[in-house]
């Protein structure tokens, strides 16, 4: 139902929130698709950049590129205010409804499959109701 960029932007906010770095390497991101992701959620007020003298003195082990980048950012508002729908606008990614909800979403994405499972089922409803002789 959503697309691996929406669930990527999601890991990046919970990371940037956490300060943890630990879901969004999950998704092996290039470091320029990443930029452009990050840009977006700027764009979209989700996200802001740190004053340079806000940023975490370097250790003397060399981070991974995402974790620089994510370092320079925080959020705008706490994790907890953020929904999905503020993600899906500000990256613009579309929401998959052409197929019902697989079981394996249910299993990977706990309490919040439920809504998006029924979420998905009404959309599927919804627009096997528009008959196109009602164009």
């Amino acid at each position: 139902m959503l697309t691996l960029l929406t669930q990527t932007a999601i890991a990046v906010l919970y990371d940037i929130s956490f300060r943890e770095y630990l879901q969004s390497v999950n998704f092996h991101l290039p470091e320029d698709e990443l930029s452009e992701l990050l840009h977006k959620l700027e764009s979209g007020g989700l996200i802001r950049r740190l004053p340079e003298e806000g940023l975490e003195p370097s250790s003397e082990l060399k981070p991974k590129p995402e974790t620089c980048m994510l370092s320079s950012y925080e959020l705008c508002r706490p994790f907890h205010m953020l929904s999905l729908l503020d993600v899906i606008e500000a990256t613009g990614e579309p929401i998959n409804c052409k197929y019902p909800t697989p079981e394996s979403f249910y299993t990977h994405h706990g309490r919040v499959a439920q809504k998006m499972g029924v979420a998905n089922h009404m959309v599927r409803l919804f627009l096997n109701d528009i008959k196109l002789s009602d164009w």
